[in-house]
């Protein structure tokens, strides 16, 4: 098992903490340094002071520390983590990189001290404020540039999306065999998105989403069509 050993960087905080810092003064140093951060992204903390803590990565990296800290983890839309520690007697901050999704061993014992979702967007359709009805949206699907090879548009109860770069739209697909099927534009495609290595066999996503309904086809199963507005994609 492969043991890492850091060495902490000095943080400054532009404030007047006190000998040793609060969970309040520690809660403060890491959102101002996540502020830097492109969204979306979640912050949770351990509740108490943690000393010589050991974190085991899913990649069986052991990292030590020997001195008491608050212990913050990060969880990124692209699903590349990262803790950040920050030092009870100083404020300074470590920050821990993981390219794997190291998980937790229970993120419910962990605090959710901040959710950073992408940014919301109305949508311009030209029937805005027409729209049928609100359906929410969550699953899996494959985000693909330009266009989808035929043959790998096959799967049912997943999600399509193509993003089209040149003129920067994004547009969606999917059929629920026990539901309905779905199409219709994104109308906040986020940026960080755009910037993700796509192959030619897609991006393997996850999203949550509002579709608010412009039209509908009762057939079976019934086709929707509208505008999907993230609140989720990594």
């Amino acid at each position: 098992m492969k043991k890492i050993f850091l060495i902490i960087t000095p943080f400054v905080f532009l404030s007047t903490l006190s000998a040793q810092i609060t969970r309040e003064e520690a809660d403060e140093i890491v959102l101002e340094r996540m502020s830097r951060e492109i969204p979306p992204y979640t912050v949770y903390a351990q509740e108490n002071i943690q000393t010589n803590m050991v974190i085991t990565t899913s990649a069986e990296e052991v990292i030590e520390l020997d001195y008491a800290c608050w212990a913050y983890y990060i969880n990124y839309a692209d699903n590349a983590n990262c803790y950040l520690m920050v030092n009870e007697s100083n404020g300074n901050l470590l920050e821990i990189n993981t390219k794997s999704d190291v998980g937790t061993s229970n993120l419910s014992e962990w605090r959710e001290v901040i959710q950073i979702k992408i940014p919301y967007k109305e949508c311009t359709h030209e029937d805005a404020g027409f729209y049928m009805d609100t359906i929410q949206m969550t699953g899996i699907g494959y985000l693909f540039i330009n266009s989808i090879p035929v043959e790998l548009q096959k799967d049912n109860d997943v999600i399509y999306i193509i993003y089209n770069k040149e003129d920067h739209s994004a547009t969606f697909s999917a059929t629920y065999t026990n539901d309905a099927s779905y199409s219709g534009n994104i109308c906040n495609f986020p940026d960080f998105a755009k910037e993700w290595e796509i192959s030619f066999e897609g991006k393997q996503i996850y999203y949550k989403g509002e579709l608010h309904v412009a039209g509908m086809y009762t057939s079976w199963p019934p086709h929707i069509w509208g505008d999907l507005i993230f609140t989720t994609l990594k």
